[in-house]
């Protein structure tokens, strides 16, 4: 029962201190949600083994099962952290959701997506500018082309679907 205390209690700090992270403005000047929430996944880390020395010290966890929890806490917290707010943030799904607050026709549906969704909020261009900042995609005289790095990235993104059945 002890080391399932000692988990709970680091994953319950760690999570707390993840989440408390992005309500700070560190690394605020990330715009990519899911770079930003990888770079204070590595911050969380790095505080929760600061305050797992303490623990460790105190004698209340072993420094083989602090590092275990750690790492714990942190996939799970990645996993969390990638299923929703990553997931909410590029969904069309969730855009959807919280455009059914009455009852629509799927062609106003259809027409609240592209005048909402796509034009107001600039989704082409958002996602032009992320694929920019990653390097996949590059923009001159008007043109938006694959580069050889995004070319790689889709090769890999092939095999992936294959391996998980994605069409």
């Amino acid at each position: 029962m002890k080391v399932f205390v000692g988990y709970t209690v680091v994953l319950a700090i760690f999570t707390g201190v993840y989440v408390l992270l992005f309500h700070l403005p560190v690394l605020a000047g990330q715009k990519i949600l899911f770079y930003r929430g990888l770079s204070l996944l590595i911050v969380a880390m790095g505080i929760m083994g600061a305050i797992g020395e303490i623990m460790r010290r105190k004698k209340w966890i072993s420094g083989e099962r602090l590092f275990a929890a750690i790492i714990t806490a942190a996939a799970i917290n990645l996993a969390v952290f990638v299923i929703f707010p990553v997931s909410y943030d590029r969904s069309v799904s969730m855009y959807l959701l919280n455009t059914l607050m009455s009852c629509q026709t799927e062609a106003e549906l259809e027409q609240k997506l592209v005048d909402e969704y796509v034009q107001q909020n600039r989704a082409v261009r958002r996602r032009i500018e992320e694929q920019k900042a990653t390097g996949t995609v590059e923009e001159s005289g008007g043109c938006v082309r694959l580069t050889a790095g995004g070319k790689s990235f889709l090769g890999v993104s092939e095999i992936i679907k294959k391996v998980y059945a994605v069409k």
